[in-house]
């Protein structure tokens, strides 16, 4: 089997490759920068999907794909001010780009990694797929614009089209600014951990583990359409931070209550994950407090998260 990732440096995209590889699957890797990797098995290819016209990839570069994995996004952090046009330039022009290389290249599946957070503030619980959506960023729009195109050409070509809405995603390798990175480290240094609000906004976090199940089930299934995935269950923020503090060895934080409000104080976020256990057979495999445990054991033993494109 042969794959083709985009986003594959990223936090999620790099598990993914690993386990790939793990798997016996060979992996061509588009980058925005030019990437070497020690695994034969790894062919890195350069593209900026900021330039989605200059992805110009033909059948005979890249070899028989079996699969692709579409998780290459520009994130809000990385340009804070960025206005909706690159957004949507980056995250629904260049997927649609992708799709339209992609259309003539025999693919058994293409997966698409969105985010549940397309919907805005939750109107029901739980979350379905058939939820309202109100994105409140130009991210977020864009990645709603994705998911368009990934239906667009699923109905019009009979295409295996996924698009994957993930919740929290948390693990290895996860982004420094996230709450559960946050809660994590000043724990480990028993600092106290402070929340915003009354700590009643509820997350679905899902280890990056069953992220990386779910694209996996994806790509193997021939029921495509949109899947919520996200983790066994929700929580709120008071409620993390003491199973944090529960869950590492000798801490001595305490869980206050800060004067900041929170601005999403009233959102919850519980998904229903109904469709994608009885049409993908995902269900997450991983609990809330098995994933912090192992996070927290990593953290503790400073070593470096395995790059794939790293040279060694």
């Amino acid at each position: 089997m042969r794959a083709l990732v985009t986003g594959g440096t990223g936090f999620v995209g790099n598990h993914l490759v690993g386990e790939l590889r793990r798997k016996g699957w060979e992996v061509v890797c588009i980058a925005r920068r030019p990437l070497k990797s020690v695994d034969p098995g790894i062919v890195c290819l350069t593209g900026d999907l900021l330039q989605p016209d200059l992805l110009k990839y033909d059948k005979s570069e890249v070899g028989k794909i079996d699969a692709v994995f579409h998780l290459a996004a520009m994130l809000p952090n990385q340009l804070p001010d960025a206005k909706l046009g690159l957004y949507l330039t980056a995250n629904a022009v260049a997927t649609n780009r992708l799709l339209e290389i992609t259309a003539d290249w025999d693919i058994g599946s293409f997966v698409y990694i969105s985010s549940l957070t397309i919907v805005g503030k939750p109107e029901y619980l739980p979350i379905t797929e058939h939820h309202p959506v109100r994105p409140s960023h130009p991210y977020l729009i864009g990645k709603l614009c994705g998911e368009l195109a990934c239906e667009m050409n699923r109905r019009n070509n009979y295409r295996n089209i996924f698009s994957l809405r993930v919740t929290s995603p948390y693990g290895p390798g996860m982004p420094s600014e996230t709450v559960l990175n946050r809660f994590v480290h000043r724990s480990l240094h028993s600092e106290d951990l402070i929340c915003f609000g009354t700590g009643q906004r509820s997350q679905n976090f899902v280890h990056v583990d069953d992220v990386v199940l779910a694209c996996l089930l994806a790509a193997k299934s021939n029921r495509p359409g949109v899947y919520n995935i996200g983790g066994c269950s929700s929580i709120n923020m008071k409620s993390l931070a003491e199973l944090i503090v529960r869950l590492t060895p000798g801490s001595r934080s305490q869980v206050f209550m800060g004067t900041a409000p929170d601005p999403q104080d009233d959102y919850r976020w519980e998904v229903d994950l109904t469709a994608a256990k009885s049409e993908i057979r995902y269900t997450p495999t991983v609990s809330l407090e098995q994933g912090i445990s192992r996070y927290i054991k990593f953290i503790q033993s400073d070593s470096p998260h395995h790059q794939w494109w790293q040279t060694q």
